[in-house]
């Protein structure tokens, strides 16, 4: 049987994911990284040229702020409702489980976004394409 200081402690390891990728996020929205520094979005596209760089940094940093500011809510709300409702410990390992697999496609998404949005914008060599739009 679980105890409540146990779910509480699976309430916070799933409120780790989203809080950090928010700190991230934020991080590089507001300050944003100089060209090649290691906290950043560091891809190869990223890459290519100091354009698609602050391409990629303003997209990263926007979108995991937004995405990770909604998870890090709902998550909390995933983490209490076993403590509230008092729920077996299947019923909270599926809930870790959909939070955990949520915050991981969150991850992957939010990666995918933004390299499509440089790709769309940039060419191969790294020089905006014409016509390439900022929004």
């Amino acid at each position: 049987m679980r105890t409540v200081s146990d779910s509480v402690i699976v309430a916070a390891a799933d409120m780790l994911l989203p809080l950090l990728m928010l700190g991230l996020g934020l991080t590089i929205w507001l300050k944003r990284p100089c060209y090649g520094e290691v906290l950043s979005y560091r891809t190869k596209t990223s890459l290519k040229s100091k354009e698609t760089w602050e391409r990629a940094q303003e997209v990263f940093g926007r979108l995991c702020t937004i995405t990770f500011a909604a998870l890090s809510f709902l998550s909390l709300i995933a983490g209490i409702f076993p403590i509230a409702v008092s729920v077996d410990d299947d019923v909270c390992g599926i809930i870790c489980l959909i939070v955990t697999s949520v915050q991981g496609l969150a991850v992957l998404a939010v990666i995918a976004v933004t390299e499509g949005v440089v790709r769309r914008e940039f060419d191969k060599d790294g020089t905006r394409k014409v016509g390439g739009g900022n929004g």
